[in-house]
């Protein structure tokens, strides 16, 4: 089954966005992109402790284990092809699918590409560079659009936009499948997450169960006469039941009789 993933690509935004409309997720560490043995490491499935070439990479280039390296950890060996990824945005989010395996960044075709100002992204064949200095993205996945960019409003329930305020850059977050499936779902169909909707349906669900369960059949007619005045009768009342034809008047037929003067 595959992975659902939270992916933010909020930083170096004015070149993150321009890549993920072409169809690339990106993230940063640059540094680690620029370091030929790291990525070489980190592409060999021949086997050996990845985990401990990762730490010893951070050692060699950062000097230091940053709490954020569990982010590129996921990013280059966690993630997969198949995966889905949530990645929220300013009021909204984006769902797509993971198409390719990892490459640095300077691997891109970055024919025509521009920053948000304007200002025109180059790649050096291992970074990106905008004016000549390094953009600090370092590897890239690409990946398909799944329908266009959601209202977290009118899409995201309270789990799934709850989850969608976490500061980190990526989370596994697979126990939400059904609340993204349920996104999906709705934004295919052309409708929006209603409250008034969900509500009605888990009320019937549990008033059918309550119903069978509590009311034996001669209690029904009470609940019917109960619900009737609640609709605002001005008198429900049940009338008694005939021994026979003969004795039958009209509405003798009837198992809860209502009157609504409003209604006339």
């Amino acid at each position: 089954m595959s992975g659902i993933w939270l992916h933010r690509i909020s930083h170096e935004s004015d070149v993150s966005y321009p890549l993920f409309e072409r169809g690339y997720l990106s993230i940063g560490f640059s540094d680690f992109a620029r370091d030929a043995d790291f990525v070489k490491a980190m592409r060999d499935e021949s086997g050996g402790d990845k985990w401990a070439l990762f730490e010893a990479a951070n050692d060699r280039i950062w000097s230091e284990r940053y709490r954020g390296r569990y982010n590129l950890w996921r990013f280059l060996r966690e993630f997969a092809v198949g995966d889905i990824v949530v990645v929220p945005s300013w009021g909204k989010f984006y769902i797509c699918r993971i198409t390719g395996e990892f490459q640095t960044a300077g691997a891109v075709d970055t024919a025509g590409l521009k920053d948000w100002n304007d200002k025109v992204v180059e790649s050096d064949g291992a970074s990106l560079r905008r004016n000549g200095k390094v953009v600090d993205i370092g590897f890239v996945r690409k990946i398909e659009m799944i329908g266009d960019p959601l209202s977290r409003e009118e899409y995201a329930d309270a789990k799934l936009s709850a989850r969608m305020k976490i500061r980190q850059t990526n989370a596994d977050i697979s126990d939400l499948r059904s609340n993204v499936e349920r996104a999906m779902d709705l934004a295919k169909s052309g409708k929006k997450l209603s409250y008034h909707r969900e509500l009605t349906k888990q009320l019937r669900a549990d008033a059918l169960g309550v119903t069978r369960e509590i009311l034996a059949p001669g209690k029904f007619e009470e609940a019917v006469k109960w619900y009737l005045k609640k609709l605002g009768a001005d008198e429900a009342y049940i009338p008694p039941k005939p021994k026979d034809d003969s004795e039958k008047r009209n509405g003798a037929d009837a198992d809860v009789i209502a009157t609504f003067e409003s209604l006339k």
